[in-house]
């Protein structure tokens, strides 16, 4: 039986949860879970250490259930934030088309651009 530590990863928007061995040095193919999303490679600078640029799109836990919560908290945090950005699109469509209807709807109709295109033609 194999007694491997594990911590726990949830990435930004997503509602998987990924089981990471802290102690098992086994070679195994890391994948992410998005392209977006890579592993940066040890710096070959002895004298400095970077921290994983991408730090900011996941979050590690100790405790699985912990890491389950905070995903379906976060997933629901997201898709109430896309939501919001939606309705918002939406008010800024319906303003549109309210500034810009008698121009829809009077000057820029078919029969009057072919009527110009007519008088053009003729003149």
């Amino acid at each position: 039986m194999n007694s491997y530590i594990k911590y726990y990863r949830v990435y930004k928007n997503q509602t998987g949860v990924i089981a990471i061995s802290a102690n098992d040095f086994t070679r195994t193919h890391w994948q992410s879970c998005s392209n977006e999303i890579q592993q940066e490679h040890p710096s070959t600078d002895g004298n400095h250490y970077t921290l994983n640029p991408n730090i900011h799109k996941f979050r590690d836990y100790a405790h699985v259930i912990l890491a389950m919560e905070r995903a379906k908290a976060g997933a629901l945090s997201y898709i109430n934030a896309l939501l919001t950005e939606a309705n918002n699109i939406i008010t800024t469509l319906r303003k549109y088309r309210a500034d810009n209807y008698e121009h829809l709807n009077k000057d820029l109709i078919d029969s009057r651009i072919r009527q110009l295109e007519q008088d053009i033609k003729h003149n």
